[in-house]
């Protein structure tokens, strides 16, 4: 709240109103200084009717109000700094002192955005100030600089947050006292780690000289997130887990120290063990809640609440723990939380419901047949787990991704366009990687989308995401016999520009069940004798990763090899994919009658596929050797390939 004494040199009559308005301002500053907010917005009512519609007064008597309401009724705030914007709007006032008051109002209301976690529309407020840092207060220059910077950070835009550093970095304006320097020499670090610039954190580490200097709670987390990019996850876990004691009375601190030491966990593929941490986080989380409720609401416990973003992280570990059905209540419950947000912020949660990341996706099931997933009675409209609710999740999914690639090209277009703004007029999510940090970030000229809570993504990665999600679509269509679907959905699959080898390993595979659902059993075969080359779960963009992300997919499926039931059934290899497809030829000349080829094809899959083999293989022999046997090798019992 604001101290409203304009000094104006009046005579006469006026001068006696002057100083009762004065000494109205005065004392409903005394009141809300004693925290008395009640008696502060009477007589702010009174000085409203001697003083008549003066911006700042209302901006006082909004803040007192929402101070009156324990802080509780921002959406009250937010509306009456809205509707005093709009009366800035139609002055068009361009004085001196007008825009300081303008300031002030703006930098409340995107306050009020920031800690409601509105981040675009925080920024948008400074949009308005085009003449920023001019005939500015420097105390408020610098509070709107951190708050652009936490912004834009908060949405996961590095690079737009390092052109707000370098406008404090050349101004001659600011006091780069020591204080502010630190911290900005920690924000910059933050976007280094951001855009996977490991080169650019260790030159700003070195800047710094002093060591200590990161002993602070933000220099630990920094330390840490570094270690992790650097692939030294138990170096980055004794870092947090050394200082996690040191202040046991912060509960917010401990929270997301047992969070990160979860990350580090899950990256490392100990899964149960990054499900312990997030369940001391959110115990820390609880606690935190209830320590608040004592000491009453305030704006920055709206800031702090990490609720959904503990949730879908414990949603992600726990489909990694093979338990699907809590995952999905967490999921769920993150989903329920961006009704009112943006496609773009939904699509981070589509993410987990198709897989545990943005390229593990093709898990190979245990068959259309699985009694887990039977929802005959089951409304599809129901938030359940089951195959009709999961088609549903998957067309809204393919609608976040319409939303998102509308958004992808306008902004390329205004990048072609060379429009330096510091924030799209729409609002957009993507994060552009400016020429001049172009070669010291990992992947040049890379863009980034936010996918909060989950953590940005790259352009190239949402087509991935785009398969992953009609590869599920094609998967559900073959398990309610909808084989027209299924087979216009593989064709769709298989038309997708850099298309992984997996994705089109899939595609070929159920497309070809789905024309045996059809009764087109040549064709089936020979799509299934298509020659296998590629079963990467990277495209071709990405062939950076593949080999080293190829060795870890790998190591991960023979660890889990006794706890998944016909984990066999997963392709290593072009070969076992190759072969995996000859079973299924195996499988379609029996449903034809035709003996002598399915056993031919059967033995020609025998040869790299590791014993004890998978329980349908057996089958496939018995009946074989029965059918023979008996030499009835008309009417075979219709059975159908496992692997769809």
């Amino acid at each position: 709240m604001q101290r409203d004494e304009d000094s104006h040199s009046t005579s006469g009559g006026h001068s006696n109103v002057l100083e009762q308005e004065i000494g109205l301002a005065s004392q409903a500053f005394d009141e809300f200084s004693k925290s008395n907010y009640e008696q502060s917005v009477n007589l702010l009512s009174k000085l409203l009717t001697l003083k008549g519609s003066d911006k700042k007064i209302f901006l006082n008597m909004a803040v007192a109000e929402y101070y009156k309401s324990g802080q509780t009724k921002v959406n009250q705030l937010q509306t009456s700094l809205q509707d005093i914007v709009k009366k800035i709007q139609m002055e068009n006032s361009n004085s001196a002192a007008d825009f300081a008051e303008h300031c002030v109002i703006y930098y409340n209301l995107a306050v009020t955005y920031y800690n409601t976690k509105q981040y675009s529309q925080a920024v948008q407020c400074f949009k308005q100030l085009e003449s920023l840092g001019e005939n500015m207060d420097e105390t408020l220059l610098m509070k709107i600089i951190y708050l652009l910077v936490d912004a834009y950070l908060s949405s996961f835009k590095p690079y737009k947050a390092f052109e707000v550093i370098e406008f404090f970095e050349s101004s001659d304006k600011l006091n780069k006292a020591n204080k502010q320097t630190l911290i900005m020499k920690q924000y910059k670090m933050k976007c280094h780690l951001m855009m996977r610039s490991l080169d650019g954190f260790s030159k700003e580490i070195k800047h710094l000289g002093d060591a200590t200097k990161l002993q602070s709670k933000e220099g630990i987390f920094l330390k840490s997130q570094f270690e992790m990019l650097l692939r030294r996850y138990s170096q980055s876990v004794k870092t947090l887990s050394s200082h996690q004691g040191n202040d046991t009375r912060n509960k917010y601190y401990l929270m997301c120290c047992a969070n990160n030491i979860a990350v580090n966990y899950f990256e490392m593929k100990k899964y149960n063990l990054a499900h312990k941490y997030l369940v001391k986080a959110v115990e820390h989380k609880n606690a935190l809640t209830e320590l608040q409720k004592k000491n009453g609401p305030s704006s920055e416990n709206l800031s702090n609440n990490r609720h959904y973003e503990l949730l879908y992280n414990m949603g992600v570990t726990l489909l990694q723990c093979n338990k699907p059905l809590l995952a999905f209540d967490c999921l769920l419950g993150v989903i329920q939380s961006l009704e009112r947000d943006s496609y773009s912020e939904k699509t981070s949660v589509i993410n987990c419901f198709v897989g545990s990341s943005t390229h593990k996706k093709a898990i190979l099931g245990q068959g259309v047949n699985c009694k887990n997933f039977n929802n005959s009675k089951d409304s599809s409209a129901m938030p359940m787990p089951t195959m009709g609710f999961a088609s549903l999740c998957l067309e809204n999914a393919l609608l976040c991704l319409n939303s998102t690639n509308s958004n992808v090209d306008k902004s390329k277009m205004k990048k072609k366009k060379k429009e330096d703004d510091v924030m799209d007029a729409d609002g957009s999510d993507v994060d552009y990687l400016p020429d001049d940090l172009a070669a010291e970030s990992i992947g040049s000229n890379e863009l980034f989308i936010a996918m909060a809570p989950s953590s940005p993504v790259k352009i190239n990665e949402i087509n991935n995401l785009r398969c992953s999600i009609l590869t599920l679509k094609c998967y559900i269509a073959l398990h309610h016999k909808n084989y027209l679907i299924a087979l216009r959905v593989s064709n769709l699959l298989l038309q997708q520009p850099n298309l992984s080898g997996i994705h089109r390993y899939l595609a070929l595979m159920y497309k070809a069940e789905a024309l045996v659902g059809l009764d087109r059993l040549p064709e089936s075969t020979d799509l299934m004798l298509t020659d296998i080359s590629d079963i990467n779960i990277f495209s071709s963009s990405d062939a950076a990763y593949i080999q080293r992300r190829d060795d870890e997919n790998i190591n991960k499926c023979e660890q889990n090899t006794e706890k998944l039931q016909n984990v066999n059934w997963f392709p290593h290899t072009k070969e076992g994919a190759q072969c995996i497809m000859h079973y299924n030829v195996a499988v379609v000349s029996v449903i034809n009658g035709d003996l002598v080829k399915a056993r031919t094809f059967l033995q020609k899959s025998l040869q790299h596929l590791k014993q004890p083999y998978p329980t349908q293989v057996y089958y496939l022999m018995i009946y074989l050797e029965v059918a023979e046997a008996k030499g009835k090798s008309k009417d075979p019992p219709n059975i159908r390939s496992i692997v769809a």
